[in-house]
């Protein structure tokens, strides 16, 4: 017996048309039911099996749901998940039951369809190694595939486009007929005799020990934990039909009051959670053979293009994603193969020959576990409100990867991922699924060096800035983490990367004529009528001013990177090419008469988000920082700055010394709340936004906490404390931010001209108080008070 998983005879295997052959009934996805029985001679016994599938699935032992995998990587690093079944164990006759779906078959198509995009495949292929032991580790019975494992080819499950408006990268609607489903075939007693044989394809290899096979999965453990799932969501009303119907709609949804729907009539119903979510709605139905039930998922109403206020479910029409549920006629409970994003969810129902009894419908919770550690409350409750909606777009964004949207693609992009990671870091001190993000873009690199813009993703993407933006992770996670080796893992990528943006430099001595698409924000002002929007003004004809203040800005953290690492010798290189960069910067971009950089070389545009890199990156001195700030935060001229980037704009009034404006550039999110969003947007406009749940509009929550609350690291890992709040117009604010040391604390408020604040760090931790009114303190962590008088408020 093997003590390492995969190092035994564990083979890949698949149902007889295996690898090579095609789908029998011509279905785009491929579902499979595999079996494997076995005897638990007595109570002593314990096991714990590795899984892993292309591309999906589901693991029962003895009836009982007990994981969902593998996590999303790649065909080169193919996770595997462990499972202890020890707990689900009986003795005597005991079953391993799977559900494995492929999407190998089907391309993903963002306007038409095709498998999630964000899911990497090859085939079908499914792989199991195990071994029922005693408690001593004496193996009983070998339970690895191929070994006595059975396997059915489904016709239950069919699946089918769903034509939306801005279309989708999450994959097809699923079409569920009850009739030919295997009712209870994850249970000991079923009848599996006609079950076939599997078919076996190859031996599984982990990637230490691949040395050469027909397939190309390289098998890793899982890096993130298993996803949560909560059981008992309800939704809230319901909308859409008449009183008496809504009436009984309203029993069933909220105490679960049996609601008959009568033979060979219709029914239409729509239902609000109240909340955004991303869960599995759960249906409980009897009878109704013959009947067509079909659940339409959506953010929000849509009229003539735009959304209203998100509480008017009268407003005009829902465009999602649909499945389509038969019942079988019996006693069934039936949710989608994968979890769906929705606020409403709107049924249609046409009854057969039967009457269909529905007796519950519910949803399932499920996303990433993150545990909200941190904490903020403050004197004005609109501030409050945006650290839950924060949290729950920051929740609703991650799952085995941050996405951009659960709606419409949950792909990791590494721009949105950036502000992400931050989140996860400040208020949930979680960075399992950040370390994850920095390996699936360092493996993403293609042949040229740079990373793709998102990953896991079958369908390939650069994006140039978002390359820069994973260098910024790897940076940002060595500072909230202080984990040295980690990040080591990374410089090569990260030298990859930044020789990719060196060989753009060109005459000018600047990067420029940068290929691919070159999307940097969605500013409503950026409209390039061939590169399409969100694209900087000259990028494609020569140099542009904020592709190079990034650069220089990476490679200083590069340089900081290398340092920590011990790899002086690329250390010169690195500061002698970003001193050249913010030198020639200054010399083609900044307009002394206009004073502020054009986003190209003679304007005339200029914009927010480019003079704040500018800050940032240092390129700007503090006389030209100055006469920037007088235009930076409200001067209608300027390319204004989106949800995403006015993180940058907010990083760079707090490097100058203005982040007092911060607060009025909160008005898009106050705007979104008034338009009654329960997360965040991808754009600045809440009517005409594509997504209603945006990771990168989380900033508000980062802000709060390391800003208001003033909790920062001022050496890897909080190994050493800055706590600098600003107030604004706050009177009080109190709340904690998780560290790999322990939990901060501060409470701080105003009584009159002076501010109070009480703290508490971990015994030991260095931590230095800055008030706004000059004061400053430190101590060795415990609890500390500390006051000043403060400056006049404005």
């Amino acid at each position: 017996m093997t003590n390492k998983p995969f190092e035994g005879s564990s083979m890949w295997v698949w149902s007889a048309e295996g690898c090579w052959g095609k789908q029998p009934d011509g279905d785009p996805y491929r579902v499979r039911y595999f079996r494997r029985t076995f005897e638990v001679p007595h109570s002593n016994c314990q096991l714990t099996v590795h899984v892993s599938a292309d591309s999906r699935y589901v693991l029962w032992c003895n009836g009982v749901r007990v994981s969902r995998g593998p996590a999303k990587g790649d065909l080169a690093h193919q996770f595997y998940d462990t499972v202890d079944l020890t707990p689900y164990l009986r003795q005597g006759r005991n079953v391993l039951a799977v559900q494995v779906v492929s999407f190998a078959d089907s391309w993903p198509i963002l306007r038409h369809g095709g498998g999630p995009c964000s899911v990497m495949t090859a085939m079908g292929a499914f792989i199991l190694d195990g071994h029922l032991s005693d408690r001593q580790g004496q193996s009983i019975e070998a339970l690895h595939t191929p070994s006595r494992w059975r396997v059915l080819a489904d016709q239950a499950y069919h699946y089918k486009p769903c034509p939306t408006h801005f279309g989708a990268f999450t994959g097809m609607g699923e079409i569920f007929d009850g009739s030919r489903y295997p009712w209870g075939w994850q249970e000991v007693n079923y009848d599996d005799s006609r079950w076939e044989s599997v078919v076996e394809l190859e031996r599984g290899y982990t990637a230490e020990a691949h040395c050469d096979s027909i397939l190309p999965y390289r098998l890793l453990p899982r890096m993130i934990p298993f996803l949560e799932e909560t059981d008992g969501g309800r939704f809230s009303r319901t909308y859409g039909a008449d009183t008496a119907t809504q009436e009984c709609w309203q029993a069933l949804i909220a105490a679960d009051a049996p609601l008959e729907i009568a033979p060979r009539s219709q029914a239409h119903i729509g239902l609000d959670a109240g909340a955004l979510t991303t869960a599995y709605p759960v249906l409980k139905v009897k009878g109704g053979l013959g009947a067509e039930i079909k659940l339409t998922y959506g953010e929000a109403q849509w009229r003539e293009g735009k959304k209203g206020h998100r509480d008017d479910l009268a407003w005009g029409t829902l465009d999602g994603i649909f499945d389509t549920y038969f019942p079988g006629g019996g006693a069934e409970t039936w949710e989608p193969f994968l979890w769906r994003s929705f606020r409403l969810v709107e049924l249609d129902i046409v009854a057969g020959e039967e009457p269909l009894t529905i007796e519950s419908l519910t949803y399932r919770f499920t996303a990433y576990p993150f545990k909200m550690r941190g904490a903020f409350e403050c004197s004005d409750s609109i501030l409050n409100r945006m650290w839950e909606v924060s949290w729950r777009t920051a929740r609703l964004c991650a799952h085995e990867t941050y996405e951009d949207c659960p709606t419409y693609e949950q792909l990791q992009y590494a721009g949105d991922t950036q502000v992400q990671t931050l989140i996860s870091y400040a208020v949930a001190g979680d960075a399992r699924l950040a370390r994850q993000a920095l390996c699936h873009f360092d493996w993403s690199r293609n042949f040229e060096g740079i990373t793709a813009s998102r990953y896991p993703s079958r369908v390939p993407q650069i994006i140039p800035f978002w390359s820069l933006y994973w260098i910024m992770m790897v940076h940002d996670y060595y500072w909230f983490t202080g984990e040295v080796e980690e990040v080591k893992k990374h410089l090569d990528g990260i030298a990859s990367v930044l020789r990719w943006f060196e060989s753009l430099i060109g005459s000018s001595g600047l990067v420029e004529k940068v290929p691919y698409w070159c999307v940097a924000d969605w500013s409503p002002d950026w409209k390039d009528p061939q590169w399409g929007p969100g694209v900087p003004p000259g990028i494609k004809e020569g140099p542009s001013a904020l592709v190079n203040f990034i650069f220089a800005y990476c490679l200083d953290i590069a340089t900081a990177l290398n340092l920590m690492a011990g790899k002086e010798y690329i250390i010169p290189t690195y500061r002698a090419q970003a001193s050249r960069i913010r030198r020639r910067a200054n010399e083609v971009f900044w307009s002394e008469k206009e004073g502020l950089y054009y986003d190209r070389p003679g304007g005339p545009e200029a914009s927010q988000l480019t003079n704040a890199w500018a800050i940032v990156c240092g390129a700007a001195e503090l006389w030209q920082q100055n006469r920037i700030l007088r235009r930076l935060t409200d001067d209608p001229s300027l390319c204004r700055a989106a949800l995403f980037g006015l993180f940058y704009v907010f990083r760079a009034l707090s490097k100058a010394g203005a982040y007092d404006r911060v607060f009025d550039l909160l008005a898009p999110w106050r705007r979104m709340l008034d338009m009654g969003l329960t997360t965040w947007a991808e754009t600045l406009d809440p009517e005409t936004t594509r997504s209603d749940c945006h990771g990168w509009s989380c900033t508000p929550m980062y802000e709060f906490a390391t800003k208001l609350l003033g909790v920062q690291p001022v050496a890897p890992g909080f190994s050493s404390v800055l706590i600098r709040p600003f107030p604004g117009y706050l009177t009080w604010a109190r709340g904690s931010v998780p560290t790999p040391e322990g939990e901060i604390r501060v409470d701080w408020r105003l009584e009159g001209n002076r501010i109070i604040l009480e703290g508490q760090a971990p015994v030991g931790t260095p931590v230095e108080v800055d008030l706004p009114g000059g004061e400053r303190a430190k101590f060795s962590g415990g609890s500390f008070r500390v006051q000043a008088m403060v400056p006049a408020r404005r």
